[in-house]
């Protein structure tokens, strides 16, 4: 389901978070969190934290930016999935629409339809990247954060060896 919408003025995330991974391959981000998670609620622009208890212990949240993926998003999806179940731990993934003016949109909110893991976030017009990664930051509800693009430069099957050295 559309887990947010995003317009002026209403993007932001939560202070409190830092990296605690070092020596990973350039193309990846994760963070563990130490704040509480930002509210998960559907269509709100409230930024208030969540209550620490609502973060999931063992849960691993893949924050991803799209932009006019649409040629990009089954291949995705199919690898992300079958590499983070193969991983054995439970996950999410966040997809933040950037304004795509493709069918990005249309096939995100299809997939989160069929596998509540998945998850997006919509913004009204083009943002940017770091906007879309920010917000996708703030709506995680797991204890370990990683980032990928989704143009598919960067294999999804190498996320769990990055989650091996945490």
């Amino acid at each position: 389901s559309l887990l947010a919408r995003w317009g002026p003025g209403k993007i932001g995330c939560g202070t409190g978070r830092k990296a605690a991974a070092k020596d990973f391959p350039p193309f990846f981000a994760a963070l563990r969190l130490d704040s509480p998670p930002m509210s998960p609620e559907a269509e709100t622009a409230d930024r208030t934290p969540t209550a620490a208890a609502e973060r999931v212990n063992g849960l691993i949240s893949i924050v991803i930016p799209v932009f006019n993926e649409e040629e990009n998003l089954a291949a995705l999806r199919k690898r992300l999935v079958v590499a983070m179940e193969g991983f054995g731990r439970p996950f999410e993934v966040i997809f933040t629409d950037d304004g795509s003016r493709d069918k990005s949109l249309e096939i995100l909110k299809s997939y989160a339809a069929e596998d509540d893991r998945l998850r997006v976030i919509e913004f009204n017009r083009n943002y940017g990247q770091h906007a879309a990664v920010f917000s996708g930051f703030a709506a995680v509800r797991g204890e370990i954060v990683v980032t990928l693009d989704a143009d598919l430069q960067n294999p999804p099957e190498e996320i769990p060896k990055l989650l091996a050295k945490i």
